[in-house]
């Protein structure tokens, strides 16, 4: 699923060495950052004149380096691709839209307005919709095509897995133009060109799960995404990722039927202890130890999001306009949220979970709603492109256990990570997922 082959992946060969330049430029030669207008032109060139086949892989290359451009006040290279995809698709092809998922979709969009009008007004936020939504056009546009050119598993499997890896190898380079290889702070967290660590951590986890559900064993890709994840020293990343590996390799073993497989595997599993005493002698692996055990002294177990939680339950409860409409997705500046804290790091903080988003944005009639949607995108893709296909809940179930912890429903990401979860979620009916 990643090895690049030289001729055929030329456009994710290209947009690596764009993600390196562009790094070294802005953390090593920032007298070049001029040059970062030349990569972004040919960046915009590659989206452009993407193929069908390229536009959930290219979608998902340019959410791993979002960032990319901010040095150059141009923080919108995922949002633009997302733009010109939905525009290429409505002008190219005559695609009849789904007439269930665009009801939902205009029925949310309408809904989203009409709070945002009641309880801010007319504002500039408003423009943030347009990206919000386009995400979600982009997603209903791919699935209701029935157009199975679009869904390449492997392709996109290889444009998120080399993105993540380039982006992590760009974001890796500021640290070090800082302090140096051997002088990173304990306390620092990679995050590679996104802009917030445990993001990157749950595409690290996106690629671990979905690598190992379409091969249905632990494979070296969910290995090798592992030790780069490691780096944005997230506990939530470490147990679910410790997890899925331990379901994935016993459900390996059990499905042994050969001699020498269950003595390689006992070989394999006895060699761990061993291998982890060496690994945790070395440099790297030291450091971060060092860095988790750090942050676990410095901070709750949760982080302080039981504190930001409770406050918004409690909210809620005596809020009861609010707990069943919801504010719309602008929530917290409308609710003035932790004001009467007296710290100014609570100011209009975001729940930091998303079950609580959907209910501080749209009420619990406007969850049940979204949810209703989701899952007709799961069956309606379903329909489309594999009819005797099978979904295993594995991959909702880990994601799902993120999502109490992260506020995703305002990201335009999120859509595009529901696509992602129903992509590689779904099986031949002839095969057994992890």
């Amino acid at each position: 699923m990643i090895k690049i082959d030289l001729k055929q992946d030329k456009k994710l060969i290209l947009l690596c060495l764009i993600v390196i330049c562009v790094g070294i430029i802005k953390y090593f030669i920032p007298a070049l950052n001029p040059l970062q207008y030349a990569f972004l032109i040919l960046h915009v060139f590659i989206i452009l004149s993407a193929k069908e086949e390229e536009f959930i892989p290219i979608v998902l290359f340019n959410h791993t380096c979002s960032a990319l451009y901010d040095d150059v006040s141009f923080q919108y290279i995922f949002n633009l691709t997302i733009v010109i995809f939905v525009l290429k698709i409505i002008l190219s092809k005559n695609i009849k839209l789904n007439k269930t998922l665009f009801f939902f979709f205009v029925v949310l969009v309408l809904y989203e307005l009409i709070l945002n009008f009641v309880n801010i007004g007319i504002s500039s936020q408003l423009l943030n919709l347009v990206t919000f939504f386009s995400s979600y056009l982009f997603v209903i546009l791919i699935i209701s095509s029935k157009n199975k050119v679009f869904i390449n598993l492997e392709l996109i499997y290889k444009y998120f897995f080399w993105g993540f890896i380039a982006s992590a190898i760009a974001g890796y380079m500021y640290p070090i133009s800082n302090w140096g290889i051997t002088n990173i702070p304990v306390a620092y967290r990679f995050k590679g060109l996104l802009r917030d660590s445990n993001y990157y951590s749950v595409d690290a986890l996106l690629l671990i799960i979905s690598s190992m559900l379409y091969k249905k064993r632990v494979t070296k890709e969910a290995i090798i995404i592992f030790l780069v994840g490691l780096l944005a020293v997230s506990k939530m990343f470490i147990a679910v990722s410790l997890l899925a590996f331990f379901i994935a390799l016993f459900n390996q073993i059990i499905k042994v039927r050969s001699k020498k497989q269950m003595i390689s595997l006992l070989v394999l599993l006895l060699c761990m202890p061993i291998v982890f005493y060496f690994a945790s002698k070395t440099d790297f692996i030291n450091d971060i130890l060092n860095k988790y055990l750090y942050r676990t002294d410095s901070v709750s177990l949760f982080t302080g999001r039981e504190y930001i939680q409770k406050y918004y339950m409690d909210t809620l409860a005596q809020d009861p306009i609010t707990l069943l409409f919801g504010r719309s997705t602008s929530y917290a500046n409308v609710l003035n949220i932790g004001h009467d804290i007296e710290d100014p790091f609570y100011y209009n903080i975001v729940a930091h979970n998303t079950y609580l988003d959907m209910i501080l944005s749209w009420g619990i009639f406007g969850m049940i709603f979204y949810i209703v949607n989701i899952y007709q995108m799961f069956s309606i893709f379903k329909k489309n492109f594999c009819p005797g296909g099978k979904y295993t809940l594995w991959f909702i179930f880990f994601i799902g256990l993120c999502l109490f912890a992260l506020s995703y429903l305002m990201l335009d990401f999120f859509a595009i990570l529901i696509l992602y979860i129903i992509i590689f979620s779904l099986s031949k009916k002839e095969e057994k997922s992890l």
